[in-house]
């Protein structure tokens, strides 16, 4: 299978391979579940080959093929397919099951002390997903200008945005 096919089958079955940490220098391949934001199941799991995510890959290589894996920062220490990555940035658009929310999070890297994190909501099991976008806090004047640009961004109506908690969290559409 070449790897635009990998890509094309993994974002219509919403399933991508996670590697995950399974105790001191032991790894599990595991489905991530794109429609509900869960981590399956360990599917395989390695012998001892230590704790550098580098042996990790490798190992998980030889057994799916893909040489591409990144960090979900919404789930430390956990890496996923590259695949996921690249649908994501495709997709910067809402999709069945899943909201948009843009939440302003505390990041003492920034400027402002703040960031404007865009990222995507499964519907069904509460769980965020990893950010679409992310800026400074201070770069917009106010919240209506936050709200306007980031629907603008994303290709949304931007009179939909639905306080989740006023000042930190809004999702596009009904609650």
């Amino acid at each position: 299978m070449t790897s635009v096919e990998h890509i094309r089958d993994a974002a219509r079955a919403d399933q991508y391979w996670a590697l995950v940490p399974q105790g001191p220098g032991f790894w599990s391949l595991c489905r991530f579940d794109d429609t509900t934001g869960f981590v399956g199941p360990p599917m395989h799991v390695s012998g001892a080959i230590g704790v550098h995510p580098g042996v990790a890959v490798a190992w998980a290589q030889r057994i799916t093929g893909l040489p591409g894996w990144v960090p979900m920062m919404s789930r430390p220490g956990v890496l996923v397919e590259e695949a996921y990555s690249l649908v994501l940035e495709i997709a910067h658009q809402p999709r069945t099951g899943r909201r948009i929310v843009l939440r302003v999070e505390a990041d003492p890297q920034r400027p402002s002390g703040a960031s404007v994190v865009v990222r995507e909501r499964w519907d069904a099991s509460g769980l965020y997903s990893e950010a679409l976008s992310v800026v400074d806090r201070a770069e917009f004047a106010d919240e209506a200008q936050m709200l306007q640009q980031t629907a603008d961004g994303f290709g949304l109506d931007p009179a939909l945005w639905t306080a989740v908690l006023p000042g930190v969290e809004w999702a596009h559409g009904p609650l």
